[in-house]
Order: structure tokens, then sequence, then C-alpha cells
């Protein structure tokens, strides 16, 4: 994700919308959902991750345990850790 001119840009969210043919183990079934404040010019305001599981026998359930967006953070936090 990333802003450009004020506005949010969320790549790939489509890669979390499977369906039977796609594993759902593990770290693939974490689903984030993006949750946004924008004004009437569709500048981002504010915004949340919540995440969702899934599962081929229920579909998308939530996740409690924050998982996807954990993963995020996590891989954010990663990536823009300064390198010595």
């Amino acid at each position: 994700m990333e802003l450009y001119k004020n506005r949010l840009i969320a790549y790939s969210l489509g890669n979390f919308c499977t369906y039977r043919s796609v594993s759902v183990a593990g770290i693939c079934g974490l689903a984030p959902m993006l949750k946004l404040r924008i004004n009437k010019k569709g500048q981002f305001l504010s915004g949340q991750i919540v995440s969702y599981k899934q599962s081929h026998d229920k579909g998308l359930l939530p996740d409690t345990l924050n998982r996807a967006s954990r993963r995020i953070k996590t891989l954010t936090e990663t990536i823009l850790k300064p390198r010595v």
C-alpha cells in the first residue's frame, strides 16, 4: 500500500479473493480487508486493516487473532528497516 497524492493505492487485494481451487492452508488463508475513510475528493483520511481467514467449507471468517494485519505490519517493518 502507498499514498500517492494523498490517495491510497492498495496493490493485489484481489489475491485474497479465492475459491476452491486455491490453497487456503496456513498463511495462504489470511485475508486482509481494508476499512477506509476518504473525503468527497477521494483523499485518504484514515483506515485500518481488518483480518479475516478463508476456509473452503465455511468461506470468509473474522480472524480474532488479527493475523493478516500483524503479518502486513511485520513485513512492512522488515522492508522499511534501515540496512547497516
